[in-house]
């Protein structure tokens, strides 16, 4: 019976266009190499997938930017020199 509440709340809320709350929170799986890590901030929700960052502004839920460290998946080299 709660689930159903629960689902017609929902349902109320996406008509009406209120946006969603996030839990922060940090997660790995390592079978499929995903990260995620969810991150409150003043103005915005920053959620981060695999080093790409996408910002939520946090009163309206819309998307307000998204952007990456290109060197975030980068592996530094062994600095010795062959021998």
């Amino acid at each position: 019976m709660f689930s159903r509440i629960k689902y017609r709340v929902g349902q109320f809320l996406n008509l009406a266009g209120y946006p969603l709350f996030v839990r922060q929170c940090d997660y790995r799986s390592a079978g499929a190499g995903t990260a995620v890590s969810v991150k409150r901030l003043e103005l915005y929700t920053l959620i981060s997938v695999n080093g790409t960052d996408v910002y939520f502004n946090r009163f309206t839920g819309k998307i307000d930017g998204v952007g990456s460290i290109p060197s975030a998946r980068c592996i530094a080299l062994d600095a010795k020199t062959p021998e």
